[in-house]
């Protein structure tokens, strides 16, 4: 508690919090996004792999199908997107306040139901995104990318607008 106190007064720059490796991943993450061939946002009120319309579209994106470039399709529970132009680079912007301070640390419960899932060539990159306890992961084909840790509880509310669809469990 007086450490998180003491980031805000300060505006301590993450890379006095972690280490070096960390914050190189968060980089490799931010370059790969900024430099994906496509990126595909999911959205959904339960957990993205309970939803049948997300589990659907990230088991085609994991398999190494694209999806329709700038489809969206909105459910009654879920919305996937494929962003273009400008949106693409919306996902390095939110990506950022991701991890901007003050950083919680990861919990235990992580029930992902936003995801942005990032194709460059062969590789693929999927961040996901639990706001109840304020963790993502994210992991890479590869496995160049592994990545476990806690998010800006302020960045739930660039969510809404940045995934195009607020949650029935949405508090913002």
């Amino acid at each position: 508690m007086l450490l998180s106190i003491f980031i805000i007064l300060r505006q301590v720059d993450p890379s006095e919090l972690y280490s070096k490796e960390h914050m190189n991943t968060l980089h490799q993450v931010e370059k790969f996004l900024a430099n994906a061939d496509e990126i595909t946002t999911m959205a959904a009120d339960r957990v993205l792999t309970s939803n049948s319309a997300t589990a659907t579209a990230r088991a085609k994106l994991l398999a190494g199908t694209s999806l329709t470039s700038a489809v969206t399709k909105q459910s009654n529970g879920s919305r996937t997107a494929v962003l273009t132009g400008k949106d693409r680079k919306l996902a390095v912007e939110f990506f950022k306040s991701l991890t901007k301070l003050p950083i919680q640390g990861p919990a235990k419960c992580f029930f992902p139901r936003h995801s942005i899932f990032a194709r460059s060539k062969a590789n693929w990159l999927e961040i996901q995104i639990c706001y109840e306890c304020v963790t993502m992961r994210i992991t890479s084909k590869d496995n160049s990318i592994k990545l476990y840790t806690g998010i800006n509880r302020n960045s739930r509310d660039h969510a809404d607008k940045f995934f195009g669809y607020k949650s029935k469990n949405s508090k913002a």
